[in-house]
């Protein structure tokens, strides 16, 4: 790449763009509004200047580093050129060590198959809204480091064709089709372990191991001494591996260090390739490798030998063994070694010292924004485990200094997290002045994201919590951003049927190994309601005529023939646009309007509990504003419950703009902003039953009108997996409303 890429993530949703001015410790922009962070209190917000002009780049080039061609990958990667040229999403898909990961640098190394440039990212614990955030830089540059909003980049992304390839991509069909829509002219190809790319259009190629040929060249040329009379055994090994370079290297390197070729592990020896090889590792390795199965995570060789005395050399020879996995950051436990190591070293790398290291490195004024964000999640484990431990004022010390810089580095989701972490490492210390920190920094977060309930509610807890501390200043910062408050007509409102309480709010931003025990007031019983006597899935294909159910939108075109190719049957109607979650088997029209009466019950009683607080705080005019918000639908918001042609459907937040339907055990995905969204749905064959099997997928779009209360539904063109349809209907596309 001609120019350096900044790294960062945005926000999902609507909320405001940020861009960054000065050091961790300087200024954020976010939309219209300036945030001077202040790492000792709570950070201040102003009105700032207009959002800076971005320019794209001329030449995209990111690229991963150089290798060597691997060995019998020809026609794999010949097969993976020819599905970029007519896919514009590729999964590659195998377990792990069968070598996804070096096909997809090897294809990204070279030039473009298609597009205008390349995009090598590794999507290895990152989330869809970092990752967008990341393509954006690497296709734009601008005078500060910038990131938009959500509808800002997907207006700035159309027209940029590049090749995007994310390894480490374990993602969600309805995560790659979300990150897809960021980038709409983009092509992506994928490495990940499964296949998750069903309901989406794409191609998927698994990658099988080598063949018997590439598997004895690869031995050969790690063992150069193999004699043609232990070949024999070499083929028994290949068989026994099915293939996976990576075991085929273990077993290569167990035989160099046993001192000749004729000592290669017998193919029952496989399974056992990793203690037998942890058995030949001195002191210092031992060390590197407890390490990183302690944090789970790449750190850089300047860290493992900051902390364990090992040069980059070690970690070269651990990495050939089949132990470290390196990457373009430094070097991970490979995934089947991390319980090797810890069964046979019980005892964990010493925490206390992984913390004190990163509390001194991140302090640094030297230490930048990025190079904090690129190890954000050894960051995250450390005082996750810390806090496990009960070091918890190690944990706020590391947690405090590194969250104003992972804000400054635009990587908002990590930022969110560490926040998260630290207030439960501060709730479990007493530390009153750290939680009144970190509730203060996710409160200014969550304001300029938009979500002015969420934040009123963590400032005015702040603020409790500073005024008892006597800081004036951090009183004054706090009340200061009620100035974006006033503009909340139009913020998303928490999800329906989950009590708000800043710590429940703050336990929900951490990850999940560790999740301290948050009492919240307890919803309200859900009020009955008589059932519904309306169809239990309308989206699903029925034999007969194909006529369409009462009150739903136009009929879909479909293409003649028998359903399936199955000889001799009626013909199918397919309503496949239709959104899942309505009324079936396992959700029913009952239980989800009696969801939604504890949804109103808990909103309600949420108000109740934190209108002395905010009220006190913010005065009777904001309470006034968060109480409309919260009894006001909103178009940017689709949860809820829905009254559809065909029944109620209840449609559930998943944060980060994306809601989620719940049909026939799956949760189906949508997302997007501004009043529309979209999502993919499947076609159901009726005639097997309610959810019977799928047959096809097609795309639904929900535009909620101005005053949020009604929708349009609308499908797309039905694509099947296979055979053909007489005809194809939707039986919850038209009108829908929301119950007053």
């Amino acid at each position: 790449m001609d120019e350096q890429a900044n790294s960062g993530a945005s926000d999902a949703g609507d909320a405001p763009g940020i861009f960054v001015g000065g050091n961790a410790y300087g200024h954020v922009v976010c939309g219209d509004h300036n945030i001077v962070f202040n790492a000792d209190g709570g950070s201040i917000v102003n009105v700032a200047t207009p959002r800076p002009e971005v320019v794209r780049r001329e030449r995209i080039r990111l690229q991963p580093r150089r290798q060597n061609a691997p060995l019998g990958r020809d026609e794999d990667l010949a097969a993976l050129r020819k599905a970029v040229r007519s896919s514009d999403i590729v999964q590659l898909y195998g377990p792990s060590g069968v070598g996804t990961s070096t096909l997809l640098r090897q294809f990204a190394g070279a030039e473009p198959a298609v597009g205008a440039g390349v995009v090598y990212l590794d999507a290895r614990g990152r989330e869809v809204t970092d990752l967008a955030q990341e393509i954006f830089e690497a296709c734009y540059r601008s005078d500060v480091p910038y990131a938009p909003a959500a509808n800002e980049l997907r207006r700035l992304m159309v027209g940029v064709d590049v090749t995007v390839c994310l390894d480490n991509a374990d993602l969600t069909g309805e995560h790659i089709q979300a990150l897809a829509d960021y980038a709409p002219a983009a092509s992506f190809v994928l490495a990940s372990h499964e296949r998750t790319l069903q309901g989406l259009d794409g191609t998927a190629i698994a990658v099988d191991g080598l063949c018997e040929s590439a598997a004895m060249a690869l031995l050969s040329r790690e063992l150069p001494e193999l004699q043609d009379d232990e070949r024999a055994a070499a083929s028994k090994l290949w068989s026994a591996t099915g293939g996976r370079p990576l075991l085929l290297l273990r077993a290569a390197a167990f035989a160099r260090n046993s001192g000749s070729a004729s000592h290669l592990p017998r193919p029952g020896d496989v399974p056992d390739l990793v203690p037998l090889l942890l058995d030949q590792c001195g002191t210092t390795a031992e060390a590197v490798l407890k390490l990183l199965a302690t944090l789970d995570a790449t750190l850089t060789p300047a860290d493992i030998g900051a902390l364990t005395g090992a040069d980059k050399a070690l970690c070269e020879e651990l990495a050939r063994l089949g132990l470290l996995i390196a990457d373009e950051r430094g070097y991970r436990c490979a995934a089947d070694a991390v319980a090797a190591v810890s069964n046979k070293w019980n005892k964990p790398f010493p925490i206390d010292r992984v913390c004190g290291h990163y509390i001194d490195w991140t302090a640094r004024p030297t230490t930048e924004p990025e190079q904090v964000a690129a190890r954000s999640a050894a960051l995250e484990q450390a005082v996750e485990l810390a806090h496990a431990a009960g070091h918890d004022a190690l944990a706020v010390r590391l947690a405090r200094a590194a969250a104003p810089k992972l804000a400054a580095s635009r990587h908002t989701d990590a930022w969110a997290r560490m926040l998260g972490l630290g207030w439960q490492a501060a709730h479990s210390a007493g530390d009153k002045r750290a939680e009144a920190y970190f509730l203060h920094e996710e409160g200014v977060r969550s304001l300029v994201r938009g979500r002015y309930v969420v934040g009123a509610l963590l400032l005015a807890e702040a603020i409790h919590l500073w005024r008892k501390l006597q800081d004036a200043h951090s009183v004054g910062a706090a009340q200061h951003a009620n100035q974006l408050l006033p503009n909340m007509a139009t913020s998303p409102i928490p999800a329906h049927g989950a009590p708000l309480t800043p710590a429940s709010h703050m336990a929900n931003l951490a990850p999940v190994h560790h999740t301290a025990v948050i009492v919240t007031p307890p919803p309200l019983p859900p009020t009955p309601v008589p059932p519904s006597t309306t169809p239990s899935l309308p989206h699903s294909a029925v034999p007969g005529t194909g006529a369409r159910s009462p009150g739903a939108g136009s009929n879909a075109p479909g293409a003649s023939g028998k359903a399936g190719g199955a000889a001799g049957k009626a013909a199918t109607s397919a309503p496949h646009a239709a959104t899942p979650v309505v009324s079936s088997a396992a959700t029913s029209t009952a239980s989800s309007a009696a969801g939604a009466a504890a949804g109103s019950a808990a909103v309600a009683k949420f108000i109740a509990i934190a209108a002395v607080l905010i009220g006190v705080v913010f005065g009777p005019k904001i309470l006034d504003a968060i109480t409309k918000e919260l009894n006001q639908p909103s178009p940017n918001d689709l949860s809820g419950v829905w009254v559809t042609p065909a029944g109620t459907v209840k449609i559930t937040s998943q944060g980060s703009g994306s809601y989620g339907l719940d049909e026939c055990g799956t949760t189906l995905t949508f997302s997007g902003g501004a009043g529309t969204f979209e999502g993919t749905v499947p076609i159901h064959n009726l005639s097997e039953g309610s959810c019977g099997s799928r047959i096809g997928t097609a795309r639904l779009t929900i535009t909620i009108s101005s005053d949020g209360r009604s929708a349009t539904v609308e499908e797309g063109t039905p694509i099947l997996d296979g055979g053909s349809l007489s005809r194809a209907s939707c039986s919850v596309c038209g009108s829908w409303t929301r119950p007053s």
